[in-house]
């Protein structure tokens, strides 16, 4: 096997053309709507039921969603780009102008999401610059009727 050096840069432009899926992790803590949008969400394993995400250490958002006993996953769909850019800014209101649907449990879903897992923290693995954490899954909603939202490029696509 040959090495070769590389610019972080490059690894990254090779990293954003790869396209994904975007995933919304949203719960209530402390009273107050919490959430973030993740491209790196990965189904893991059937028994037991475990997803996977990769967060950025330096987020400051993880380290209150942890604290939720249940994370509501939402695999964001065509429809819902805007959600999408609103959950990823890294300040202010993120829920503004999301419809969201709070389940009893405190986990949070984007309405208009293709499907919702609810999940709680199995594990938590630090990997390079992120953690990866495993979530099982304790429940899930299928809205078979809705089209995917797509991270590629450092951008949100829809497929036709």
């Amino acid at each position: 096997m040959t090495t070769t050096s590389f610019e972080i840069q490059d690894l990254r432009s090779i990293f954003a053309g790869c396209p994904s899926g975007v995933v919304a992790v949203c719960a209530e803590v402390d009273g107050k709507a919490t959430g973030m949008v993740v491209s790196t969400f990965v189904p893991v394993s059937l028994d037991p039921p475990l997803a996977g995400l990769f967060i950025q250490k330096l987020s400051l958002t993880w380290p209150v969603l942890e604290r939720g006993s249940r994370l509501g996953l939402s695999v964001l769909g065509a429809e819902n780009v805007d959600a999408a850019r609103s959950l990823s800014r890294k300040s202010g209101d993120r829920f503004t102008s999301v419809p969201t649907t709070l389940a009893a449990s405190g986990a949070i879903f984007v309405d208009g999401s293709t499907t919702w897992l609810e999940g709680s923290i199995w594990a938590k693995t630090p990997a390079g610059d992120h953690h990866m954490i495993l979530l099982e899954v304790h429940s899930v909603a299928v809205h078979a009727d809705k089209s995917p939202l797509v991270f590629h490029g450092s951008n949100f696509h829809t497929l036709s």
